[in-house]
């Protein structure tokens, strides 16, 4: 049987990994990662052995994997991301393109994209996708064959020159280019200049994120500002905490396409079905025959054990009504809003769950069941 912290990524195939050290052998930071997959139907592998744990009362079961049921859907895995046995393919060379040609001259997709400054033609059209290249819509665009004679859309060099502009700049460009700028005319610019960041008159507020409706098309691309509003984050900043503390679990990396922002900036996006999933999962507190080794935050354990707030269950604790949840047995960890709480594992939450319901058990009661 494997250990319970060690999963050294070499092993038998046979050997049985709980849901936590799955976790880490898939190489996940957060050891609820695998919990989080079996909550998407049909996307995570079935259990190897199901174990069954706890009372007739209070019936739990512990979820094993084989070593190499894990290895094979690692390497066959849905959704984006590179596989164990992938090679990484170059995009193919963006050729250059002048700006100072013909401005009726229509630019084909690879051309508009080297224009642009892209990488490849995937990224292009991943931006387009996102919207962040409003001026060059399939409307404006006009169909041509590429030099190996397959469709493609193609714009005016002028339309693209108009796109790039829009897309960086941050000062006029019409002003005399020999003028010297005043201290404080980019003082005056700073304070004011466009996208995130903050101001000398803001007082270090962060700028507000746009509204975005939940009834839009399932599949549309949110990108991370869009993801964070809908979840209900005042910030981009608090929503990349969050995930990287691990309490966002089905917005991974793998899970995610790359995008660029209305600045140009690259940026990670997620379906909105995605998203909306994300938040219904966020505040639910896992089942009693989750693992028993997941780690449940405060607010998790104080709506478990029937508590109406944090405070109070915190208050529960100062007083010793709570003598297995101690402090000594908790680990740190970060919540929904990356605020650091505290957090212990299920069984041990479960174990207090059934000393409490024991002690409330009258003195008389119990000698007349005795």
């Amino acid at each position: 049987m494997a250990s319970k912290n060690a999963t050294p990524a070499d092993g038998s195939d046979d050997e049985l990994l709980s849901a936590s050290q799955a976790s880490r052998f898939l190489g996940y930071k957060n050891p609820n990662q695998v919990n989080a997959y079996l909550r998407i139907p049909g996307y995570f592998p079935e259990p190897d052995q199901v174990e069954p744990m706890g009372t007739a009362e209070n019936p739990r079961r512990r979820l094993k994997w084989r070593r190499g049921t894990l290895r094979e859907w690692k390497q066959n895995r849905p959704g984006p991301g590179k596989r164990a046995g992938s090679e990484t393919k170059a995009a193919p060379e963006l050729p250059p393109v002048p700006r100072d040609g013909d401005p009726d001259e229509l630019l084909p997709t690879p051309a508009a994209a080297s224009l642009l400054g892209y990488d490849s033609e995937r990224s292009f059209r991943r931006a387009r996708s996102a919207g962040n290249l409003p001026l060059l819509t399939d409307e404006a665009s006009v169909e041509v064959r590429s030099a190996a004679g397959r469709k493609v859309k193609a714009w005016t060099r002028r339309l693209v020159l108009k796109q790039e502009e829009k897309r960086w700049s941050v000062t006029p460009h019409d002003g005399d280019p020999d003028k010297l700028l005043r201290r404080g005319t980019l003082r005056d610019w700073k304070e004011n200049r466009p996208g995130p960041g903050n101001r000398a008159d803001s007082g270090g507020e962060t700028p507000e994120l746009p509204p975005v409706p939940r009834d839009g098309d399932p599949d549309e691309l949110l990108p991370t500002p869009a993801a964070a509003s809908l979840l209900g984050y005042k910030g981009t900043r608090y929503f990349l905490r969050a995930r990287r503390a691990g309490n966002l679990p089905l917005l991974t990396d793998e899970a995610s396409v790359e995008v660029r922002s209305a600045a140009g900036q690259k940026m990670k996006a997620w379906p909105r079905h995605l998203v909306l999933e994300q938040e219904d999962k966020r505040w639910v507190i896992g089942p009693h025959d989750g693992d028993p080794d997941e780690l449940l935050p405060a607010p998790a354990v104080a709506g478990l054990l029937g508590y109406k707030s944090e405070h109070s269950f915190g208050e529960s604790r100062r007083q010793g009504n709570l003598p297995l949840l101690t402090d000594e047995a908790s680990v740190e960890v970060r919540s929904a809003a990356s605020r650091k709480v505290k957090a212990w594992p299920r069984h041990l939450v479960l174990e207090q769950i059934e000393r409490r319901r024991r002690d409330q058990i009258s003195p008389k009661h119990r000698r007349r069941t005795n």
